[in-house]
């Protein structure tokens, strides 16, 4: 795992690289109010596997592995 900027990159548990900007607050208003969303619209906007961003609708296919690896990164307290 690398942090460079707010970014974080490093390869999820699939062997996908991935990045990982930290939420402006933009974002976190953006993502909404409902829980079971907000997890997903902040990886729609946070997040690149494989030099692409992960659409909400994706995201919520994804390997769970994947997403919890995720999840603890966007949900951590930022440095």
């Amino acid at each position: 795992q690398c942090v460079v900027y707010g970014t974080t990159s490093g390869i999820l548990p699939s062997g996908k690289p991935v990045s990982i900007r930290e939420p402006l607050g933009k974002d976190i208003r953006e993502a909404g109010r409902v829980p079971e969303m907000r997890a997903y619209r902040l990886i729609e906007a946070c997040v690149q596997i494989d030099g692409r961003t992960i659409a909400a609708h994706d995201a919520a296919l994804m390997d769970g592995l994947d997403f919890m690896a995720i999840s603890v990164i966007l949900n951590s307290d930022p440095d």
